[in-house]
């Protein structure tokens, strides 16, 4: 009799360890989703920045060095790029 309760004991350990080694690796795997996510958004959000300053500065060269409509051309592009 004790032989058989001893057994039970184990098998719902083995289960209960079996469970919080799915939930520890699922925990894992999400963390790790969020953390080379958030990697990547900030790359493309690098990439944004990097382009509209671009335009920034195209837009300040155009307005000095061109004609005022195409200064003003220049000044309005990126803006209609934000939306």
């Amino acid at each position: 009799m004790a032989t058989l309760t001893r057994m039970k004991n184990f098998i719902l350990v083995l289960f209960v360890f079996a469970i919080g080694l799915g939930v520890g690796g699922y925990g894992g795997y999400l963390f790790a989703g969020l953390k080379y996510g958030r990697k990547a958004m900030e790359g493309v959000r690098f990439y944004d920045e990097t382009r509209l300053l671009a335009y920034g500065t195209n837009a300040f060269a155009a307005y000095f060095y061109e004609t005022p409509d195409v200064g003003v051309y220049e000044f309005r592009f990126p803006l209609s790029q934000l939306d």
